[in-house]
């Protein structure tokens, strides 16, 4: 699913998830962030609009 399509409340339980990986994983969510060049912009994008 494309994240313009998702409710907010969606998008703020995946970047919650996403602070909890870095938090307990940080080589697991390094790698996710490396692996999709365009997540971290995307959640930028999320977190401010």
């Amino acid at each position: 699913m494309h994240l313009a399509k998702m409710s907010r409340s969606q998008l703020t339980e995946i970047i919650s998830e996403l602070k909890g990986m870095a938090t307990h994983n940080k080589d697991m969510s390094r790698q996710l962030l490396l692996s999709r060049p365009q997540l971290p912009k995307a959640l930028f994008q999320v977190a401010f609009f």
